[in-house]
């Protein structure tokens, strides 16, 4: 490994024009006149010693030197890759929220701001629309749909969720105009969080815009919601795009998932069909979470032990009768976990509501391995970490399904799975 370790500004000079310009003062530098002939000196002198071997001609073009080396790289790319170590077969079945997300953003006409990864994050539809702009900068990409909203269209901000956190102090000056103005009937400035960080590289990790803007819900108009699956994402984008005068966030992934009917409502409760009271309960947050919360039902199932899964969709709107019934199925003594993408102090406030009592709070915890499985297992979230937890909570699972939470999951996505779902 070669480390390098230069000065802010480098390989700048450490003064252009008699002015310092490197350290800190390369980030915002003192104003360069450039009719200033001394300065105009310092710049041709810098550019040359950087063309030093010559890289441009006279003429202004390639160098010759620099031509005969391009002509001795060659680069053989093969038709068929091979496939990364420790790779899985991607899952047969389940679809992607996001397809969903794009399918409504298309026929609705939002105009898409995405600072790059379009085509990544499946936003073909948009993409063949001609809705969808692209500029890799966040800032950039907030401030416009600040702008098309406030003209009265439609927009939606797309980003992988690790740099969003860029826009945090964007919408927050968005959301305190919102707060102070009357009402004015303006459409949702809406953000989507996708490539979620288990499906993606440890540098694509971050899951704090979520939190920050869950924790502004009580005093400013902003709404964050996990879908469960992909028509959750559909059926919810839809209900978000015609509120008006609001922060309107969805948290959802790009990867095939399970995909659990969504009767509406802050709070969705799943039980196996036809059984009787539930003997766990996992509060799920995330169409991820949730996946994995009925795997574990479905691991759970053949020994005779029942588990229920809550998903909270929108955790900022939870209701009184909402709130008691989440309480209800989440009450001592039965044995309980809690599970999210997000970093579980985003959500502390919310599962002390809903659960006074000692639980585990199981969420992103900063650690990452060579594939999404591998991912989820470093950060505690696969369903044999859920299956673990409810055991060490006292529930009478049998040890044939204590496995490190990196075991071989079987079918990512379980499709013999028989459970019902209900509006809580």
């Amino acid at each position: 490994m070669w480390l390098s370790v230069t000065e802010k500004g480098w390989p700048a000079p450490a003064e252009l024009g008699g002015k310092p310009f490197r350290g800190h003062h390369a980030h915002k530098p003192a104003g360069l006149d450039l009719a200033d002939a001394a300065l105009r000196d310092d710049v041709r002198t810098w550019l040359g010693a950087l063309n030093d071997p010559p890289v441009i001609g006279a003429d202004g073009g390639v160098a010759a030197h620099v031509r005969r080396l391009a002509n001795r790289i060659r680069t053989e790319i093969g038709t068929d890759p091979p496939a990364r170590a420790g790779a899985r077969t991607p899952p047969p079945a389940g679809t992607a929220p996001m397809r969903e997300v794009d399918r409504v953003l298309a026929r609705r006409a939002v105009r898409v701001l995405s600072p790059d990864e379009g085509a990544s994050n499946r936003l073909d539809r948009c993409l063949a629309a001609g809705l969808v702009t692209e500029v890799l900068a966040e800032e950039l990409c907030s401030a416009w749909a600040w702008g098309f909203t406030e003209a009265g269209t439609p927009a939606a901000v797309v980003s992988y969720e690790a740099f969003a956190p860029l826009l945090a102090t964007q919408l927050a000056q968005y959301l305190k105009l919102l707060t102070a103005r009357p009402p004015a009937g303006r459409p949702p400035l809406a953000v989507v969080l996708t490539s979620l960080g288990w499906g993606n590289a440890p540098t694509h990790q971050n899951t704090d815009l979520a939190g920050a803007l869950l924790a502004r819900g009580g005093d400013c108009p902003v709404r964050v919601v996990f879908p469960t699956g992909a028509r959750s994402a559909a059926t919810r984008l839809d209900d978000l795009l015609d509120d008006r005068d609001v922060v309107a966030t969805v948290v959802c992934s790009k990867q095939p998932l399970l995909d659990p009917p969504d009767p509406g409502g802050p709070a969705v409760g799943m039980r196996l069909r036809g059984a009787g009271a539930d003997d766990a309960t996992i509060l799920a947050v995330g169409d991820v979470a949730v996946t994995e919360a009925l795997a574990a039902m479905r691991l759970a199932a053949p020994h005779g032990v029942r588990i229920g899964v809550v998903a909270l969709v929108e955790p900022g709107r939870l209701d009184g009768a909402t709130l008691a019934a989440v309480r209800e199925a989440l009450a001592p003594p039965r044995p309980a976990v809690c599970v999210s993408w997000v970093a579980a102090h985003h959500l502390a406030a919310v599962y002390c509501a809903v659960r006074p009592a000692p639980t585990a709070w199981l969420g992103y915890r900063e650690r990452w391995g060579a594939t999404p499985w591998d991912t989820l297992a470093a950060n505690g979230l696969t369903r044999w970490s859920l299956l673990s937890e409810l055991r060490a909570a006292g529930c009478a699972l049998p040890a044939t399904l204590l496995k490190p939470p990196g075991a071989d999951p079987g079918p990512l996505l379980p499709t013999d799975l028989s459970y019902e779902v209900r509006r809580l």
